[in-house]
Formats: structure tokens, sequence, C-alpha cells
């Protein structure tokens, strides 16, 4: 194994890439969509999810693994009813 680090080539950053997934699978990611404090963009390749923001995240990648996971979300694309879930 090589202890070299590969180049990534024209990463445009996190936020592109979400926006780029979530369209893939039908699902509309805007950062201004979040209440304040739940997605926060440190710099454009490093974004902290809090609340909404990681639950938005991890059911958009966990429909990859099972395809139900991401239908709530994708059928409403609302994310005050995954807020008013949480309480």
């Amino acid at each position: 194994m090589s202890d070299n680090l590969g180049v990534v080539g024209n990463y445009r950053g996190m936020v592109p890439f979400l926006i780029e997934a979530a369209k893939k699978k039908g699902m509309r990611f805007d950062v201004s969509d979040f209440p304040d404090g739940d997605v926060e963009c440190l710099n454009e390749h490093v974004v902290i999810f809090r609340r909404t923001g990681y639950e938005f995240v991890h059911r958009l990648f966990e429909s990859d693994k099972c395809g139900i996971a991401a239908e709530p979300v994708r059928n409403r694309c609302d994310l005050r009813e995954i807020e008013r879930r949480r309480t």
C-alpha cells in the first residue's frame, strides 16, 4: 500500500456535491431551507450538520442501502416534517 494521497480533480466543495446527490434522487438540498445552526458552512469543503441537517443527509445516503429511508423526505421535500417528528 502507498502512503501517498491521490489528487481529487474538479472537486467543487461539499454543498455542490450534496445538491447534485439530492437532485439525482429527486430531492432538493438548499442550506437556506434549514433552521439556523442546523447546517453550518465553515468553508467550501467543511460543513457541519446538526439536527434536521444531519437527518436530511443521513436519509439521503441511507436510501442507497435500502431505498425506503429517504421516501418520506422525497415525497414531502418538507424539512418542517422532519423537525415535527423530532419533537
